[in-house]
């Protein structure tokens, strides 16, 4: 159901991402990201179009989550729900013990959806995201193993 991500897909990837609020991620900033060693990524299509994604790294033990997101058409369908899962699976597979991944703090719907999924709170970080209102990070993890 889900394709390894390229940095060929990065152009696709910013588009949704731009539609959902996370223009910190631009196109460059993909390509570049996709492009490291360390990271992987999973996007599901339909009819060859992207429709969501997920990509992140592992590094030793550890890995972490940089960014999902679903077309808004897509949303509420259980997609995210299997991407973060597939994502999980091959994280493990790569190595992983442990998975970390953070998201703005007043973004509830988005706490409750990795809730949901395992993850549990381990920090927020105050002031790290300095847009119109500033906020804080809120840092999850899961434990993979």
């Amino acid at each position: 159901m889900f394709s390894l991500l390229n940095p060929k897909h990065s152009n696709e990837i910013a588009r949704i991402a731009s539609s959902l609020g996370q223009e910190r991620w631009g196109e460059t900033a993909i390509h570049q990201t996709l492009s490291q060693e360390t990271v992987f990524g999973l996007g599901a299509f339909q009819d060859k179009k992207l429709i969501g994604y997920v990509f992140g790294s592992v590094v030793c033990e550890e890995a972490e989550v940089f960014l999902i997101g679903v077309a808004q058409d897509y949303q509420r369908s259980g997609l995210g729900t299997g991407l973060m899962e597939a994502f999980m699976e091959l994280a493990q597979e790569k190595g992983a013990e442990v998975l970390f991944l953070e998201f703005e703090a007043l973004n509830n719907g988005l706490e409750m959806f990795y809730k949901g999924l395992g993850f549990s709170k381990i920090h927020d970080r105050q002031n790290y995201y300095r847009g119109l209102k500033p906020c804080a990070a809120r840092v999850l993890k899961k434990n993979l193993k």
